[in-house]
């Protein structure tokens, strides 16, 4: 018994990790290039996090670590990690 929920834990925790990775949607995680930030915390960070999470006041330069942090488990490039970073840096810092 213990077995079977220790491989139903394992495969419940597989299937949460997958699903973070790849976006909310299931469409092309690649998206448009030319995305707003809303648009990108969208679709890659609500899927995870709910928007309370999300758009919480922090400090300037708190940013860059906390979405760096984030954006390995997204298939977001560089480009998009920027205009988030500087999005919640503008709209969200204290």
């Amino acid at each position: 018994m213990r077995r079977i929920l220790a491989l139903l834990m394992a495969l419940t925790l597989v299937i949460f990790i997958v699903g973070c990775a790849n976006g909310t949607n299931g469409e092309d995680a690649s998206g448009p290039a030319d995305e707003d930030a809303p648009t990108l915390i969208a679709r890659s960070c609500t899927g995870c996090h709910g928007d309370s999470q999300i758009y919480t006041n922090r400090d300037r330069d708190e940013w860059p670590d906390i979405v760096n942090k984030m954006a390995v488990n997204t298939f977001l490039n560089q480009e998009e990690i920027e205009t988030i970073i500087l999005y919640l840096q503008d709209n969200y810092s204290n």
